[in-house]
């Protein structure tokens, strides 16, 4: 069994997953643009579908976490437009990043879920953290995939392309260059 003294400290921990989320944004935003820069190839639809994706499941998340009361779950393959997925990923992404970093917040806290089925299922907050964030790497894989079967060179996205365009890699805001 894991002891916890063995974890990494609050805020060594806190930070990484905000570097991480930042990584996150980064990489749908590098995603996006190309999407506004190329508006016709044949897998277009499917890669805003699977950004759109990624960014309603990282907001379905965030309101169970904090239990905030919605009419109805989003439906989990909703599309948006670039425009759209610009605003909601850069709103989601600092909701994210405020809260890991809210020292009120127990990232070890053990959440609850229900699941589809009626049952219920319990996962630490950080937990869903890494979960979010492998979700958005699995489905920018495939993003690359469609690219690449429409012959479109994709940007760098990955974690070391990020590393590399800010080495410092402090915050990085929607608006922050990159190297496209």
């Amino acid at each position: 069994m894991l002891n916890p003294s063995d974890l990494p400290t609050p805020t060594t921990l806190r930070q990484n997953y905000q570097r991480l989320f930042q990584f996150d944004l980064w990489s749908i935003r590098s995603l996006v643009l190309l999407m506004e820069r190329k508006e016709r190839f044949s897998d277009r639809i499917a890669c805003l579908a699977f950004l759109s994706h990624i960014v309603t499941i990282q907001e379905t998340w965030f309101n169970r976490i904090l239990t905030i009361p919605v009419l109805e779950e989003n439906d989990p393959w909703v599309e948006y437009t670039p425009e759209e997925l610009r605003k909601r990923a850069k709103a989601i992404n600092q909701k994210w990043v405020d809260l890991i970093g809210d020292e009120e917040i127990n990232l070890n806290t053990i959440l609850t879920i229900p699941r589809e089925d009626g049952s219920k299922s319990q996962k630490m907050i950080r937990e869903v953290l890494d979960h979010l964030l492998v979700h958005g790497q699995y489905h920018r894989a495939q993003i690359a995939l469609f690219l690449k079967k429409s012959g479109i060179d994709s940007p760098g996205f990955d974690y070391i392309s990020y590393t590399r365009s800010f080495p410092d890699a402090g915050m990085v805001t929607w608006d922050s260059g990159t190297n496209l």
